[in-house]
């Protein structure tokens, strides 16, 4: 797949500057995406479950908080590296979702809350590899980086900031449609049919 340098030089052709040798380059362009990589990272992860990023996890308790008593029954504490919680369910059975809250602890740990155990979480993880990135991915987050590093790099250049941004927006769908491709979700049985046999 791609480096991260590969990547940090895709956003800056994107930009039409000047491109790097190494991460530890000496210059603004150098600055700029090393300041802004894991943001951009991290927000292209967000835009969609990409298998790449995709994991299952069965949780460990926690203490219910006193003031969510009357709401939930059970409290979770959340995988490190979770960037978004796609669904939980309380079997191996994806299409038993349930419903959650996520909230912040009074000892600011990030906690899942919910009424099943035991309790898998489905989540997009905070990959940082970019050897497991695909390439439609890896193009969408160029964008994103190339779009987050305009501002300083180009200064009053609103022109290719929206182009910039734009660009990203048309390749989120086509990442999308690639990764949904690469999967066919097993069916599951109706407990109503199974019911009649």
């Amino acid at each position: 797949m791609a480096s991260k340098i590969t990547i940090w030089n895709m956003a800056l052709g994107f930009l039409g500057t000047r491109t790097l040798t190494s991460e530890t380059d000496q210059c603004l362009e150098a600055i700029q995406c090393n300041l802004f990589w894991d943001h951009a990272r991290r927000m292209t992860l967000q835009a969609y479950p990409f298998q790449f990023a995709q994991k299952k996890m069965l949780l460990a308790e926690k203490i219910l908080p006193e003031e969510y008593k009357n709401i939930w029954n059970y409290a979770y504490s959340l995988p490190y590296n979770c960037l978004n919680a796609q669904a939980i369910t309380d079997t191996n059975n994806f299409y038993e979702q349930k419903f959650f809250e996520i909230i912040l602890s009074q000892n600011e740990e990030k906690m899942l809350l919910c009424d099943i155990s035991p309790c898998y979480l489905y989540f997009t993880e905070d990959v940082t590899n970019t050897e497991l990135f695909d390439d439609l991915f890896i193009n969408a987050l160029a964008y994103k980086l190339a779009s987050l590093i305009a501002i300083p790099l180009l200064k009053n250049n609103s022109a290719k900031i929206q182009e910039l941004t734009q660009l990203y927006e048309m390749a989120i769908p086509k990442a999308v449609q690639s990764n949904a491709r690469q999967q066919k979700e097993k069916p599951y049985a109706d407990e109503w049919l199974m019911a009649r046999y």
